[in-house]
């Protein structure tokens, strides 16, 4: 049994790491667990015959993919009569749902409908097609149209020069009118308006035609996002992992948003357990990445640090996390 098991870690392991991976992923498997390159080589030869990897290149340029197991294509016109519920219902026809987790599935549908909303109201073209990849560790949504891209349509919408996209004042500028557009056309109703402006204003208008529109959903929703964010983005002790799976290094980024995120979230639930975490995320960072001339680390390794100062993704990031965790415990206090 526990053989297996270990057969099975491995196998693991050589399929979510062959992407990053292709052509040192026997070197990687076997320091990771310390057994013998023709150990290594006898799983990915498993792996192969069950049509999972392929091999490709001569014993020294050898490098290894992931084989997917469905890719499929649906193609549409795109007009008024085009509905993203519709597009979902024939895509799932291809899915064993008993394959995916039930969030894994609500996460594509979801992801879907955006897209095809975006390409409805947006994008000024008459013809869609979605292209679906299932791999054994993934499943992979692309979405392509003729129309115009989002920046040449904010482009054209604002009469801005090009430099003017990356402008925050713009931004916020264009944000802001979206949002009031939304406000307008829901009659001044400020909570469709945010519920338009997160999902859509075609799906809001759905939901409200069958009456299902539900504020709480979208609360749930972000609950469970934040939820996963902390048990898998960070350790107990406040420690931000790199990418998953991945614990290293330690990005001082990393560390700044977790404080922010978590302030944040206290501030909508008032549930003291965000504020307490972003407290535990904010004393890891000063006792292990603030040096004592006055400034935060980069980067934290195994078995070295990089010192480098850099004053917006170190200083910058790290003085705004800060001074929103002490603005809440401020609030807190009254």
């Amino acid at each position: 049994m526990v053989e297996r098991k270990r057969t099975q870690d491995i196998r693991t392991f050589l399929v979510l790491n062959v992407r990053e991976h292709p052509k040192d992923i026997v070197k990687v498997t076997t320091n990771e667990f310390n057994i013998s390159r023709q150990a290594v080589n006898r799983h990915i030869h498993a792996l192969v015959n069950k049509g999972f990897l392929k091999a490709s290149g001569n014993t020294k340029a050898r490098k290894y993919e992931l084989v997917p197991l469905m890719r499929k294509s649906f193609k549409y016109i795109v007009d008024d009569t085009l509905e993203e519920h519709k597009v979902w219902r024939e895509i799932i026809k291809f899915i064993d749902e008993q394959t995916l987790p039930k969030n894994t599935m609500e996460i594509c549908e979801y992801g879907v409908n955006e897209m095809v909303n975006n390409v409805v109201d947006h994008s000024e073209g008459t013809s869609l097609e979605i292209i679906m990849i299932l791999d054994i560790d993934r499943i992979t949504f692309w979405v392509e149209d003729d129309g115009i891209g989002i920046f040449d349509k904010i482009q054209k919408e604002f009469n801005l020069e090009e430099g003017d996209l990356f402008n925050p004042r713009i931004n916020i500028k264009t944000g802001m009118y979206i949002f009031d557009h939304y406000r307008r056309f829901f009659g001044g109703d400020i909570d469709l308006a945010i519920v338009a402006y997160w999902q859509g204003p075609q799906k809001t208008m759905q939901e409200i035609d069958f009456g299902t529109i539900d504020d709480n959903k979208y609360l749930n929703s972000i609950e469970k996002a934040v939820s996963f964010y902390k048990q898998n983005q960070f350790y107990t002790d406040g420690r931000a992992k790199w990418r998953l799976p991945y614990s290293y290094p330690i990005d001082i980024h990393q560390q700044a948003q977790g404080i922010i995120t978590f302030c944040k979230i206290y501030s909508l639930f008032a549930d003291e357990s965000y504020l307490d975490f972003s407290k535990i995320i904010a004393k890891w960072t000063i006792k292990n990445m603030y040096d004592p001339k006055g400034f935060f680390y980069y980067q934290k390794w195994p078995i070295f640090t990089n010192k480098n100062s850099y004053m917006r993704w170190n200083q910058a990031w790290i003085m705004l996390a800060l001074s929103c965790l002490l603005n809440e415990i401020k609030y807190k206090k009254g």
